[in-house]
């Protein structure tokens, strides 16, 4: 009996104790600290995986760097208006999935230019990686060309890829290289004849192995309206170590200074064609501006060479040839229609 009673005391005395204001202040800080230095450890390890993280990616660019750094830099010029030649095509892709088409001296006319360099200025564009795969709404480029009698447009397939599904039907994407390639009535569902746009043509024999020893010129509009002129670059092997990288390979880049050209000058050029300054000729097409760990105060332009337009070309022209015949064959096989004498005269 007396166990019991004692039993029940020290339950009573378990149940009834609360802890002083003091006390439980003490554990209140005491835990929060414990939560703080565990929080700032967890992000410093982060920040040292992080960092550890680039470091081995600037090793692995080691070789790349220390070319890139001894490369010469492309010279960069802002353009006050557009040359009489110019038949860069602006791309313009609306909230709906609408696209239309206009070349940079039609602009000229109606003040686009410059209303586009107030809006950029007033609201600057932000670069990121997210920008290549997501351009619509918005400005980017292109510019057309014959094939085999036929009008083609041409621009990056991250581009095209975001109009409305009528045109996205037509295409011939070469996600690889990022180019798509589009038949000329794109720009005739755009209440444009694409023969009133001015054409270029594309190098029939050069290879991106020829470019490395010529000077290539891109003009486009960006946050202004630029002229970009330098030595191309090679690139051979991917970019920051990505395992998963199949399209970087085989690319070429034009080096550019931070001191001359951002990033986000840059946006709204995709797809610009890039020309050899001597026969101006087409010999590719610029797709982004990747930024390489371990190289300072420069990033690259990067654009696929001439092999890869001329490839996506005759894929896009066997495409329409098939169609072609798949249509006139479908008119065929319609059965002719019934011929219903004139009724008398009454």
């Amino acid at each position: 009996m007396g166990q019991s009673t004692e039993m029940s005391d020290a339950a009573s005395q378990r149940k009834t104790f609360r802890p002083t204001r003091r006390q439980w202040i003490t554990a209140t800080v005491a835990s929060s600290v414990v939560l703080l230095v565990w929080g700032r450890h967890d992000q410093n390890t982060h920040k040292q995986e992080h960092d550890s993280d680039e470091e081995d990616l600037a090793l692995l660019n080691g070789e790349m760097v220390r070319l890139l750094q001894a490369h010469p830099t492309a010279e960069v010029h802002v353009l006050h208006s557009p040359q009489e030649d110019d038949a860069s095509l602006i791309i313009a892709i609306q909230e709906s999935g609408v696209t239309r088409a206009e070349t940079i001296w039609h602009m000229r006319d109606n003040g686009w230019i410059e209303q586009r360099r107030q809006e950029r200025r007033k609201h600057p564009a932000e670069f990121s990686d997210a920008d290549a795969s997501d351009i619509s709404p918005g400005e980017a480029s292109g510019f057309i060309t014959e094939h085999n009698g036929h009008p083609y447009v041409i621009s990056n397939k991250h581009v095209l890829e975001g109009a409305s599904n009528p045109f996205e039907e037509l295409m011939t994407m070469n996600g690889h290289r990022d180019i798509a390639v589009a038949p000329g009535e794109i720009i005739a569902r755009c209440q444009r004849d694409p023969y009133d746009l001015p054409f270029v043509s594309v190098s029939k024999d050069m290879t991106s192995a020829d470019l490395l020893k010529r000077t290539v010129r891109i003009r486009g509009m960006g946050s202004q309206l630029y002229q970009i002129e330098g030595k191309p670059f090679l690139i051979e092997q991917c970019i920051n170590g990505d395992a998963k990288c199949t399209t970087c390979a085989g690319k070429l880049a034009l080096v550019i200074d931070v001191h001359d050209m951002q990033q986000e000058d840059l946006i709204g050029m995709s797809g610009s064609r890039i020309e050899d300054v001597k026969t101006g000729d087409i010999v590719g097409i610029f797709d982004s501006a990747p930024s390489v760990i371990g190289l300072r105060d420069r990033f690259l332009m990067r654009f696929s060479g001439p092999e890869d337009i001329r490839f996506t070309l005759e894929q896009a022209d066997r495409r329409r040839i098939k169609d072609q015949a798949r249509y006139d064959l479908q008119r065929l096989m319609q059965p002719a229609p019934r011929l219903v004498p004139p009724s008398p005269d009454p």
